[in-house]
């Protein structure tokens, strides 16, 4: 469930354009590894996220044990 809060706070014109001038690119290109580290367990099909370097994860659902 998610949870949110509404705020009224405005954002000024600044703000915006320090956004837009962010190397978006970049801050992208940073996480392109990250697609390559999400698994599915295939037992009961939920997405798993092993951490770099890891040779064996177990599952937090179902607790089969899965060789990476």
């Amino acid at each position: 469930m998610n949870t949110i809060k509404k705020v009224d706070h405005n954002v000024t014109e600044e703000e915006v354009q320090k956004i837009k001038n962010l190397d978006w690119d970049g801050y992208f290109k940073s996480f392109t590894n990250m697609d390559e580290s999400i698994r599915t367990c295939p037992k009961c099909k939920v997405m798993i996220f092993p951490q770099q370097g890891e040779t064996e994860f177990i599952c937090k659902r179902c607790e089969e044990k899965i060789i990476l």
